[in-house]
């Protein structure tokens, strides 16, 4: 029974030291909500799907809390880890993004 116990704290414990962190309630919420207004704003959304975080347009009202300024900022609030890997995606991702969506508002 104290060998249970002692397996079950020290269970415990590598959870904590391994960085985990229970989900963020906002990143469960529906992503990608374009919202009701006629904006054109970019915006990130979380796919707990996926662990990763996707860009959208926001048109400047209502939508859902899963929305967040940057790829960086959803990632750091909704992904378990934000390792040098994720920075990369968002970097590329964010670059793809901006060409995408902007590419007409951008002078030849």
């Amino acid at each position: 029974m104290k060998l249970i116990a002692v397996l079950s704290v020290l269970l415990l414990a590598a959870t904590f030291v391994s960085g985990y962190r229970p989900p963020n309630p906002i990143c469960r919420e529906p992503g990608r909500k374009t919202g009701r207004c006629k904006a054109f704003f970019l915006k990130w959304s979380y796919n707990p799907k996926s662990g990763l975080c996707e860009a959208f347009i926001y048109g400047g009202c209502r939508g859902t809390r899963n929305r967040f300024e940057s790829c960086y900022a959803c990632m750091r609030i909704c992904a378990q880890k934000f390792t040098t890997k994720d920075r990369e995606y968002c970097h590329q991702l964010t670059e793809k993004a901006n060409k995408k969506y902007f590419r007409t508002a951008m002078p030849k």
